[in-house]
């Protein structure tokens, strides 16, 4: 009996209970899954660490980007020290001038972001370019850590520990640094570099030569000439005084250059007489002439000539309305007026003269404000200072180029009475005479030049800067980012 209890007993299965194997699964089952989640989670913080650096990195781009539009802005309006900069770029070889944008402000939540700027001139194909660098500068939160993927931080070089530019450390702040570098190309200008280029003698008596700057309040009031803000730029350059230059102890605020015998009573030129010197003065061609950069090969058919009170309309820049007469003569109590094609519209107006241009008596031009006027003479011209009434106040937007004669044939340019001229006369082949004490605001390029009788001559600084066309400035002619 005991026998059989004992053999039922070994037959019996064992009741179900918790085991170490079980155990162990769930422990690996719990072990897989953290692992999961924490690779999930490591993962994901790398994703962001990198989407939030590489927009950084991309704002940095922006910045530095942004950093030169405003340098160009500056250089454009030639606006450095009214912007906040130290001074203006000086001459090639000299150092740049830098300034910091603050691009962040009451822009929340991204942090600092901001641009450093330095700007200076080179010299490129025989102009004045500028070079302008401009870093721009996103900070990251979060530390240094890089993310995961190397070649994302390859690429990106990102500035965790060192400024990558300076070597330096960068502290608690590490940022994405892009740096950008433009070269900008002054535009082709007008041949407007003092207020007198002569190529022959230069006489003068009573009165002064002095400059000013239409585009800078701190050196101008209301784009005007203003003595209490007189500048030294009243340069006075003569390729050949043929012995008979005579400054007639009237003052010059600027430098006076001349080659051949020394001029006559110079005691009053405040800057530094120097010898030699030469500048190229180039003829001005007929707009008729096909080698002129200016050729014609439409115009307005009337008025044929202009002898009493008349209104010649602008056009836009592209296409300014351009007029050939044989001649201008506007008499006492006439008026030749120069109108926009729009009011309040910039307009352009070309007038060709192929005879003489002169004003008489009271006649005189009245040029509205927003028209450009350029005028081609291939006769004498004959005015009054108070001939021009230019609305505008800037002498770039009223250009009298007088046509070089031939060898042979003598030409005059006369300037005379009192009022006030703002233009700019380019006469190289021409004899100029000005008189009467009036006040000139601009410049002149000519044969031999005469002043009298106290007559003022105030460069407007501006003129070297407008372009041909009328524009000012720089043009962008190379654009790279710095790899390193």
């Amino acid at each position: 009996m005991i026998d059989a209890l004992l053999r039922m007993r070994r037959l019996q299965p064992l009741a179900a209970g918790p085991s170490g194997s079980t155990l162990i699964a769930t422990l690996g089952v719990l072990a897989l899954t953290s692992m999961i989640v924490a690779t999930t989670l490591f993962e994901s913080q790398n994703r962001f660490r990198a989407s939030y650096q590489s927009s950084r990195w991309s704002q940095a781009a922006h910045a530095a980007e942004a950093g030169a539009e405003l340098a160009l802005m500056s250089a454009q309006n030639n606006s450095w020290t009214a912007d906040g900069w130290s001074a203006a770029p000086d001459d090639p070889g000299d150092p740049a001038v830098t300034k910091t944008f603050i691009l962040s402000t009451g822009v929340p939540a991204t942090g600092p972001i901001n641009a450093e700027v330095s700007v200076d001139r080179i010299s490129m194909s025989g102009a004045e370019w500028l070079r302008i660098r401009s870093r721009g500068l996103a900070d990251l939160s979060g530390g240094a850590p890089a993310g995961i993927d190397s070649q994302d931080v390859l690429l990106r070089k990102l500035s965790l520990r060192v400024d990558r530019s300076t070597g330096a450390s960068v502290g608690t702040t590490p940022r994405a640094i892009r740096t950008i570098e433009i070269l900008a190309q002054p535009r082709p200008a007008l041949p407007f570099k003092r207020p007198i280029l002569m190529d022959k003698r230069f006489t003068m008596s009573g009165g002064w030569v002095d400059s000013f700057d239409s585009d800078d309040s701190t050196k101008s009031t209301a784009g005007l000439y203003d003595v209490a803000k007189r500048q030294s730029g009243g340069t006075v350059g003569i390729n050949d005084t043929e012995g008979a230059s005579n400054i007639g102890s009237a003052f010059i605020y600027g430098d006076l250059k001349y080659s051949g015998a020394a001029p006559a009573s110079t005691g009053n030129v405040q800057g530094t007489i120097s010898t030699p010197f030469s500048d190229l003065i180039s003829p001005v061609l007929s707009p008729g002439d096909a080698a002129s950069p200016n050729y014609w090969t439409t115009f307005n058919p009337t008025p044929t000539n202009i002898t009493n009170t008349t209104t010649l309309t602008g056009g836009t820049k592209s296409s300014p309305a351009r007029y050939k007469v044989t001649s201008v003569n506007i008499a006492a109590g006439k008026v030749l007026t120069m109108a926009p094609h729009a009011v309040g519209v910039e307009s352009h107006i070309e007038v060709w003269v192929t005879g003489d241009f002169t004003t008489s008596g009271s006649g005189y031009i009245q040029q509205e404000a927003g028209v450009h006027v350029t005028y081609h003479v291939e006769g004498d011209v004959t005015v009054s200072g108070s001939s021009f009434n230019n609305l505008t106040n800037r002498a770039a937007n009223n250009i009298m180029n007088v046509v070089t004669p031939a060898v042979e044939v003598s030409q005059t340019v006369t300037v005379s009475g009192s009022g006030t001229f703002i233009g700019a006369i380019n006469a190289p082949g021409a004899a100029l005479t000005v008189s009467g004490g009036a006040e000139m605001s601009g410049a002149f390029i000519g044969k031999t030049m005469s002043i009298s009788d106290g007559t003022n001559i105030h460069f407007d600084e501006a003129l070297p800067r407008i372009g041909a066309n009328g524009d000012a400035g720089y043009q962008v002619s190379s654009f790279v980012e710095a790899v390193r």
